[in-house]
């Protein structure tokens, strides 16, 4: 049985790498040596039933508080559903910064080979992530497609993750549009995170 069980959680693991979530974060969680703290747990029970919903959510705190962590968790619970066949999530989860998400897209413009766009793509996964949100300030083009990914993902009630170090305040004077923020405001939840301890800072 316990075989059995490691061999379904190595092939969920490998499936959510698959999809863009971080590796390490990934590896931790397969064999689950992922540290979770209290605040994480707490962020989880809002998060997952925004999720389940298909609400957006945005979720800020500073550098290396867990963010990515806690969102590589949800996933690759997301991937083991799938695996198990339960019919309310349908979709693969992706996972993207924003600059790779963008960049991708230009590459894509620029004559890339693959058949579907990176905000195709985007657009229409079972679950969306999207990380480093507002590192620094939003060209019109950037403003432009996140908006349109936002909206479309809201109308076909599909979940989407925004992760930031800004505040609501901060990622807006940054160039993202409001209606974004709106967007959480029906359905979905702001986890704030801004109080949350470093867990890259040793504690001497």
């Amino acid at each position: 049985m316990t075989e059995t069980i490691d061999r379904t959680r190595h092939r969920v693991a490998q499936r959510t790498r698959a999809m863009g979530f971080p590796a390490r974060h990934v590896q931790a969680i397969e064999y689950q040596t992922l540290e979770i703290t209290a605040k994480q747990l707490a962020a989880w029970y809002e998060i997952w039933p925004a999720v389940k919903r298909g609400g957006v959510v945005y979720f800020f705190g500073d550098r290396g508080v867990g963010k990515t962590a806690l969102m590589s968790a949800i996933g690759f619970k997301w991937m083991e559903c799938l695996d198990h066949g339960v019919a309310t999530y349908k979709g693969q989860p992706r996972y993207w910064t924003a600059r790779d998400l963008f960049d991708s897209q230009l590459m894509w413009m620029s004559g890339s080979k693959e058949s579907e766009s990176p905000v195709s793509i985007a657009e229409r996964a079972g679950l969306l992530v999207i990380d480093e949100l507002g590192e620094a300030r939003f060209t019109e083009y950037q403003t432009t497609e996140l908006s349109a990914i936002v909206d479309k993902r809201y109308n076909n009630a599909l979940p989407t993750i925004l992760v930031s170090n800004q505040d609501r305040r901060g990622i807006i004077e940054r160039g993202l549009s409001p209606s974004v923020i709106d967007r959480v405001n029906d359905g979905g939840v702001t986890i704030d995170a801004s109080d949350w301890k470093n867990m890259r800072k040793s504690d001497t």
